[in-house]
Parts: structure tokens; C-alpha cells; sequence
């Protein structure tokens, strides 16, 4: 469950600058949440400090973050990319849209991590919606095998393997989210965003193993 207040901090090898706009006067610092009608903004080493809706003529992030916003009237939350907040509003990337949702209109500003980009682990161990079948490679060797079939379920079965290390791995870290706060929160969101990347190669590698495989050992 995502937590109600909000705390984003860039990765810590990141130097940040965000930028808030306050009666004119541009100031550089890390911007903490929204919530409440009040905006958090940290500069330096300085403590956060809030500020009201019609304080703030602009807000930019030095990178675009994940949100979900909650809407005071009960209706679906907003979601999407967001970078900018001028003339009162959030200004949401949504694919190729721009959506603009006023301040006045919202209770608080979440973190969102999209899990839905995330496989699921399921599909990778062989649960449903698993692309390949998952293959019982101890049984392929039993027999005389020539040098490419001894080869395809070598490949096959370190591919296989990689990914499900990869995707416990990862599930352990999504897990670990609704139990961690602050910085430690922030860095895993981090990680995870980074491994949707990191974990595509890995499948693609299982889906060619996968057709090696079939290669040569028509029956499957």
C-alpha cells in the first residue's frame, strides 16, 4: 500500500535541481511532496519548507517522476509522468497526451511505481500466461544427445535460469516496498524502474534459447 505522505529524493549519486518559483524569486533545491494544498520544497542544507498553492508560479523537476494523484472528490486518481506544475496545475504526461489537473482539485501527490510493466514472476517460473513452456531439461539429457542438442539445453536452461534468479530478485525488492520509508524507499522505486529495462534482454534470450530448442528436439 502506498503511503499517504510523500518524500521523493533523486538517486543519490545525483546532484539535484529542482526548481520552485516563489513571488518571482527562483530557488534550487529537491522537491519533497504535495499534500494538503502545500507544496515541500528542501533548499541546501536547509530544512523543508511548505508553501501554499498560490505561492508557487512554477515548479520543474531536473527529472521526470511516476506519480498518481488523488483527487478530493473520490474519483479516479490521475496518473502519469510529471516534470512541471505552473499556473496552478500538474502537467501529466500520459503517453503522447499532456493532461493538465489543477492543484485545487487534489488531496495529496503519490509516488507510482507501474508493477504492471513488471512480468510477472509467475510467467517467467511457469505459472499462466508464460510465453514458453517450461521444459524438463534433466529428461532431454537422459538420452544420446549430439554436440547442438547438448548445446540448445545448456543455453536453454542458463537463460532460464538467469531470468528466474532475476525476477525473485526483483519480486523480493517490490515486496520490500510498503515496508521501507525515505531514502531507502526512493532507491528501491529506482532500481526497480531501472530492472523493467535490465530485464527484457534476459527474456528475449529465453525466447531464442527457447526456439533453439524446439530445433532441435522437434517433439516439444
Amino acid at each position: 500500500m502506498f503511503r499517504i505522505a510523500l518524500l521523493f529524493l533523486m538517486l543519490a549519486s545525483t546532484v539535484t535541481a529542482d526548481q520552485i518559483v516563489i513571488t518571482g524569486t527562483v530557488r534550487e533545491g529537491s522537491f519533497r511532496g504535495f499534500e494538503g494544498g502545500k507544496f515541500e520544497f528542501a533548499t541546501g542544507k536547509g530544512r523543508p519548507t511548505k508553501y501554499g498553492i498560490t505561492q508557487v508560479s512554477k515548479l520543474s523537476l531536473d527529472k521526470p517522476l511516476k506519480v498518481r494523484l488523488i483527487r478530493k472528490d473520490g474519483k479516479e486518481a490521475v496518473e502519469g509522468e510529471w516534470q512541471l506544475f505552473e499556473r496552478g496545475a500538474f502537467q501529466l504526461k500520459q503517453g503522447d497526451k499532456l493532461v493538465s489537473v489543477p492543484a485545487t482539485q487534489l488531496l495529496r501527490l503519490e509516488d507510482w511505481f507501474d508493477t504492471s510493466l513488471m512480468p510477472q514472476a509467475a510467467a517467467a517460473l511457469g505459472g499462466r500466461g508464460q510465453a514458453e513452456p517450461t521444459v524438463d531439461t534433466a529428461a532431454l539429457l537422459r538420452g544420446e544427445l549430439t554436440a547442438e542438442q547438448r548445446g540448445a539445453v545448456e543455453r536453454y536452461s542458463a537463460a532460464r535460469e538467469k531470468l528466474n534468479a532475476f525476477i525473485k530478485e526483483s519480486s523480493a525488492m517490490q515486496s520490500g516496498l510498503d515496508s521501507a520509508t525515505g531514502a531507502q524507499r526512493i532507491e528501491l522505486l529506482n532500481q526497480l524502474r531501472t530492472r523493467q529495462v535490465a530485464e527484457q534482454p534476459l527474456r528475449n534470450e529465453l525466447r531464442t534459447s527457447y526456439q533453439v530448442l524446439k530445433q532441435q528436439f522437434p517433439q516439444l
